[in-house]
């Protein structure tokens, strides 16, 4: 296959080194690729012969009717490439399984197609075909181990002081940012409430519940209601139980240091077997000690290849860091020893999202150690602030260089002002006029759709002002959309 690349002068060179491996010709035409204007390109492509070529392939961005340009030429074969040209190495390993357009960009195709190659490595999992071939081990109708990703199991924390209502949504708020399993967080004896809760969301959700207190009563009230997993026994309450019918999870009573904390779960595991419990091993993630506590779990799956589970959510409340990378790297190190669960919350402000970072995390490991490959590359990630190729165009100068300085000059808008604030949904932006009766709120998800909706319905009345609104609704947006703090800079 035989292809022609249309972009700037400028970019000519830089995208042959890329390319060099391809066969592929590079024509460069003005100083930016996007404003390249269609009687120039015309007389270009006329000149390379453009019949005897595949593909031609414009810059993503490029404002030019495609279907105008190849009547005028004669020719059926011109298609909207990358918009930057970087990521044109990325398309043509894929330029074969992608049907090209003539008005999308080609990334929206790359992205399509990592996507779905790899996700579906991940989603298969959950066919009825794969589970009824591959599903050894079930907590209520959920598979896990072997042949499976890692299931999640998200904690609803304080239940005790939570209505039924607050506790049913917190868990289809974790159920939608990718949960397996809810697990119900009772830190007083509340017996009564823990059946009703337990039984009333079993009956509105078709997931597994578990239960995660130290209390013999809340146990036995959880058992009763149908709970299908319990967290967490040590040697004290195996010794108060003869029979539990769901999975439970088995913790040590020492964590001084490694041995204490080994001998301790073992003597735990024994006495567990021996009352025929199904059992699952957290020896403890701790924070004081990352490293031993994984040592831990890998020399206890190891020595009785149980499910085990790791407290995720233990690491990132209590390291002040970005939860994004801890929980990818995290789950990494869970998926290289062999761990079945990972638990965590979002039980703070810097924890929020964790459910679904996790989740993110999981499909890109799974899909990782299936492939045989690192995590990367996978149309998959967990890239937030941060880019694999930062996109910049090449810095050309012209005229006299200004330094950017600020100024002190304030011209008050004579229309109004606006007062702006934002919470987890929306940006708002409250209109105060100086004339009577003219009051608003405009409220939106991203600075562009505000600042539209302020100018037509011209409610700036000066350059200053408006520049400014841009930086705020724009800072704002940030807020939203990263869950920062947001204060209107005045």
């Amino acid at each position: 296959m035989k292809v022609l690349i249309v972009t700037s002068k400028t970019l000519e060179n830089e995208i042959k080194k890329l390319l060099k491996n391809y066969n592929v010709d590079v024509i460069g035409i003005g100083e930016v690729a996007t404003l390249i204007k269609e009687n120039e390109l015309i007389n270009s492509l006329k000149k390379k012969n453009p019949n005897e070529y595949d593909i031609i392939l414009l810059p993503g961005n490029i404002k030019i009717d495609i279907k105008h340009l190849e009547k005028t030429l004669g020719i059926n074969n011109i298609y909207l490439g990358t918009k930057h040209y970087k990521d044109l190495k990325i398309l043509f390993k894929y330029l074969n399984k992608i049907k090209l357009s003539k008005n999308k960009p080609a990334d929206e195709f790359i992205k399509d197609i990592l996507i779905k190659e790899n996700l579906s490595i991940y989603e298969r999992c959950f066919t009825k075909e794969y589970v009824m071939k591959y599903g050894k081990n079930f907590i209520g109708n959920l598979p896990y181990g072997k042949g499976f990703p890692i299931r999640i199991i998200s904690e609803i924390n304080f239940c005790e002081e939570k209505d039924f209502d607050e506790i049913l949504n917190e868990a289809k708020y974790y159920l939608s940012s990718g949960a397996d399993i809810i697990d119900l967080g009772f830190n007083e004896k509340c017996p009564d409430k823990v059946y009703n809760v337990v039984k009333l969301l079993k009956s509105k959700i078709n997931v597994p519940i578990s239960i995660d207190t130290m209390d013999y009563d809340n146990i036995k009230s959880g058992i009763k209601a149908g709970c299908d997993l319990i967290l967490s026994l040590n040697k004290k309450l195996i010794e108060k139980f003869d029979e539990i019918p769901c999975h439970v999870v088995i913790i040590p009573d020492s964590f001084e240091n490694l041995n204490e904390r080994l001998n301790s779960i073992k003597e735990n595991i024994k006495l567990a077997m021996k009352k025929g419990f199904d059992i699952i091993l957290d020896p403890i993630l701790k924070v004081e000690n990352i490293f031993e506590s994984f040592l831990c779990y890998k020399i206890l799956k190891d020595k009785y290849n149980l499910p085990l589970l790791a407290g995720i959510g233990n690491i990132t409340e209590m390291i002040d860091a970005d939860s994004i990378g801890i929980n990818a790297i995290l789950c990494k190190i869970c998926y290289e020893i062999g761990i079945d669960f990972m638990l965590t919350t979002e039980a703070s402000d810097k924890t929020k999202n964790s459910v679904k970072e996790l989740s993110i995390a999981n499909r890109m490991m799974f899909i990782s150690k299936i492939k045989g490959i690192p995590p990367k590359d996978l149309g998959i990630d967990l890239l937030i602030l941060k880019e694999k190729n930062i996109k910049r165009l090449p810095v050309k100068l012209y005229g006299e260089r200004i330094r950017a300085k600020p100024s002190n000059k304030f011209i008050p808008d004579k229309k109004g002002y606006f007062k702006i604030f934002v919470n987890d949904e929306y940006i708002y932006c409250v209109y105060n006029s100086f004339e009577e009766n003219k009051n608003l709120t405009i409220f939106g998800k991203n600075a562009k759709e505000i600042c539209d909706t302020i100018l037509e319905m011209n409610l700036v009345s000066n350059l200053q002002h408006a520049m400014y609104l841009g930086r705020e609704i724009q800072k704002a947006e940030f807020s939203l959309k990263y869950g920062k703090s947001y204060v209107q800079d005045y």
